[in-house]
């Protein structure tokens, strides 16, 4: 991935290398070797970064006080920096020997040495996921040094590795608020604490991810419901950061008609996500005028109707079907009445049931219908409503002469092709005589 230079050769010195190598543990590696001098060799070390940066400005003689080593290891520490172990002869003389003593020393991650000072933090639950704008929790450590808080900025960067032009804050407590610049774009971030005084940072570099809320895909643009109760789902998704709200609030119902929802996804601190696309909830809200009732008399021609809806399907007595709106049974007879019920549709498929009472009425007359040149309807007639039909549409007659039941005349109805084929009457016994030329047929007729 790279290739660049870790020390330059001295013509003075011989170097033994490679030799220890471990991890930095932000991908970058801690390099051990041994440098000569005029008697023996002092230890070397380097930090290099992920991309290859040098981090410690002097490599040599880190580890300057004796000549001879004997096992020599290098191990990551924890928290940043490492730790180097070897064994060397306690007294500086030049004689190699069987017996050594075991010496550690604690180097940082810019190559100094000691832990003693420095801090150990973590955001608070060690959640690291944040947005601009939001305030979290900052922990210290203080199990590892007696250093006053005071003295220690709070520094932000976007570079793990160079915190010069970071934004700082003042750390002066155990536990701080800390609020994530508003103008931090999404990426990811590093907090670290470093000393006022000597500059040198804490153990450790807190990672943190600032994100963007986000709307969740809405895959669907209208859902079709047949009523209020009817359960639906608006979405499977979730939001990625944060909580997931529906505008206007779902558990407020629906409304008839249509309803239309868009979501956010917010979190206490954070700038709200833009709106979802929005959903189009529509509750079916049939309207049909569909009269309840219908009265007529054997004969005539039941009309049956509706208004509203896109779709019929009526069924009645005497296997009547039909999925027409206005269906029409010509002559109906007494069979055809009883309750019809019509089930009217709306363009999304939904249904809504009516009934309607059909009601026939038998027709009395006083004579055979084949007799008759004029059909007199109801008799008796319990509205005062008098119907007449004829048989024979050759034989039709000129006029009706009332007359009540003493004989005294009441009133005379001129009938013809276009003449209205009803009239009316008080309650009462009456005498109807219907004249046609110089034949006159008489009928009594009863008005209850």
């Amino acid at each position: 991935i790279w290739s660049k230079d870790v020390f330059t050769i001295s013509n003075s010195k011989s170097h033994i290398i490679p030799n220890k190598t471990c991890s930095d543990n932000a991908e970058g590696m801690y390099l051990m070797w041994f440098t000569s001098k005029p008697t023996g060799f002092n230890i070397s070390m380097q930090h290099l970064d992920k991309n290859g940066n040098l981090l410690f400005k002097d490599t040599d003689d880190k580890v300057n006080q004796f000549n001879f080593f004997s096992d020599y290891r290098l191990v990551s520490h924890p928290y940043g920096g490492t730790v180097v172990l070897y064994g060397a002869k306690k007294d500086l003389n030049n004689d190699i020997a069987v017996n050594v003593n075991l010496f550690t020393n604690y180097i940082n991650q810019t190559g100094d040495y000691g832990y003693g000072s420095l801090l150990n933090f973590h955001t608070i639950d060690f959640q690291t996921k944040f947005c601009a704008g939001e305030t979290f929790s900052i922990i210290a450590d203080l199990s590892e040094t007696t250093v006053d808080l005071g003295k220690f900025d709070l520094l932000f960067s976007s570079s793990e590795m160079n915190f010069e032009n970071s934004k700082k804050t003042n750390f002066n407590q155990t536990s701080l608020l800390y609020t994530i610049p508003i103008d931090a774009g999404a990426g990811q971030y590093y907090l670290k604490l470093q000393n006022k005084e000597t500059k040198e940072f804490s153990i450790n570099t807190v990672k943190i991810d600032v994100v963007k809320l986000v709307p969740i895909e809405i895959s669907t643009d209208n859902i079709n419901l047949c009523s209020i109760s009817e359960t639906f789902s608006l979405s499977n998704a979730n939001c990625l950061y944060g909580n997931l709200q529906w505008y206007p609030e779902i558990n407020k119902g629906l409304k008839l008609g249509e309803n239309v929802f868009e979501s956010k996804c917010i979190k206490p601190g954070c700038i709200d996500s833009q709106s979802s696309k929005s959903v189009l909830v529509n509750v079916s809200n049939i309207v049909a005028t569909v009269n309840s009732s219908i009265s007529i008399y054997e004969g005539e021609d039941l009309k049956l109707s509706v208004a509203g809806g896109v779709k019929y399907e009526w069924v009645g007595p005497n296997n009547f079907k039909s999925s027409e709106a206005n269906p029409i049974i010509n002559k109906v007879s007494l069979q055809n009445g009883g309750i019809y019920k019509l089930e009217v549709f709306d363009k999304y498929g939904c249904s809504k049931v009516y009934s309607v009472d059909v009601k026939i009425n038998q027709v009395l007359s006083n004579e055979p219908v084949h007799n008759s040149t004029i059909i007199l309807y109801p008799n008796p007639s319990i509205n005062g409503k008098l119907y007449y039909s004829f048989p024979n549409s050759t034989l039709i007659p000129e006029e009706i002469l009332v007359y009540d039941k003493l004989g005294k005349f009441i009133n005379t109805f001129k009938i013809s092709l276009l003449s209205k084929n009803s009239f009316e009457l008080p309650k009462g016994n009456y005498l109807i005589k219907i004249k046609k030329g110089n034949t006159i047929t008489t009928k009594n007729i009863i008005v209850e």
